[in-house]
């Protein structure tokens, strides 16, 4: 059920540039917490995935 409700997050975000998205990824990768990087990981490689699907 989540990666249906990140889908519906990431057609949300599919209204804005997709380098708002890349900036405000980069900033969450910037931080020092090293607990969700894996997530930040994943949730960079869907982002990618969705904007490539998109076009």
């Amino acid at each position: 059920m989540r990666v249906g409700v990140f889908m519906l997050l990431l057609l949300g975000f599919g209204a804005f540039p997709f380098w708002r998205v890349v900036f405000f990824l980069s900033g969450l990768s910037s931080g020092s917490n090293q607990l969700f990087s894996p997530i930040k990981y994943a949730l960079q490689a869907l982002m990618y995935f969705y904007f490539v699907s998109s076009l």
